[in-house]
C-alpha cells in the first residue's frame, strides 16, 4: 500500500497535499513485483538490502511490510536509486562535474531515454502539424488506446512524444522537440 505522503491522485489532488492539510486519504494496495532481493548486510538493526522492482513499487512501505511481518516494525534509513529503467548509475554524470555552462553536453536524447515507445516516421506535412501541436489522423500502425509513441520524421529526427487515440485513430502530440 503506497504512503499517505505519495504523489499518488486521489480524486485529482495529490496524497501528500491532502495527508498535509491534516485528512486521511484512504491509500488503497496495489499490485508490484519485486524481481530481485539480495540480502546486502545485516547487523542489528540495521539490514541493507538490493532490489529490482517494477515502477510504482515504494520502498518506505516496503520497509514498513518487512518490519510488520517481523513483528519489530520497520523504516527506511536511506534509498539509492542505481538504475531506473535502462540508465544506470555508472552511466550518469556527478553534479559536481556539470556548471551553467555544460550541463547541456551531458543530457540524453530523449529517444535515448524512451527506448520502449514504438517508433513510428512520419511525412514532412505531418510532422508540420505535430510540431504544431495539432492531433492528426493516423490510420497506419494501430496502437492500444493512449499508447505513447516516439515520431521521427523522414529524415530519421525525433520530433514528439504522441499518443495514439484508438477511437478517433489520432496521434495527439504530448510533448513536441523541435528541430531548428
Amino acid at each position: 500500500t503506497p504512503p499517505p505522503f505519495s504523489a499518488i491522485k486521489i480524486n485529482g489532488e495529490r496524497a501528500y497535499k491532502l495527508a498535509r492539510e491534516g485528512k486521511a486519504p484512504v491509500m488503497e494496495a496495489r499490485t508490484v513485483t519485486i524481481r530481485e532481493i539480495e540480502i546486502k548486510s545485516y547487523a542489528w538493526p540495521l539490514l541493507i538490502l538490493r532490489l529490482v522492482c517494477s515502477k510504482g513499487t515504494y520502498i518506505r512501505s516496503f520497509a514498513h511490510d518487512i518490519g510488520a511481518t517481523l513483528g519489530t516494525g520497520g523504516i527506511m534509513e536511506t534509498l539509492e536509486r542505481t538504475r531506473v529503467g535502462h540508465i544506470e548509475v555508472g552511466h550518469t554524470t556527478p553534479l559536481e562535474q556539470m556548471s551553467p555552462e555544460n550541463w547541456k553536453q551531458f543530457l540524453l536524447p530523449p529517444e535515448q531515454i524512451l527506448v520502449d515507445y514504438p517508433k513510428i516516421s512520419l511525412p514532412s506535412v505531418a510532422i508540420k502539424n505535430i510540431l504544431d501541436g495539432k492531433e492528426i489522423r493516423y490510420t497506419d500502425n494501430i496502437f492500444p488506446d493512449e499508447q505513447y509513441c516516439l515520431v521521427f520524421s523522414e529524415a530519421g529526427e525525433f520530433v514528439a512524444l504522441a499518443s495514439f487515440q484508438a477511437s478517433e485513430k489520432t496521434l495527439k502530440p504530448v510533448k513536441v522537440f523541435p528541430t531548428h
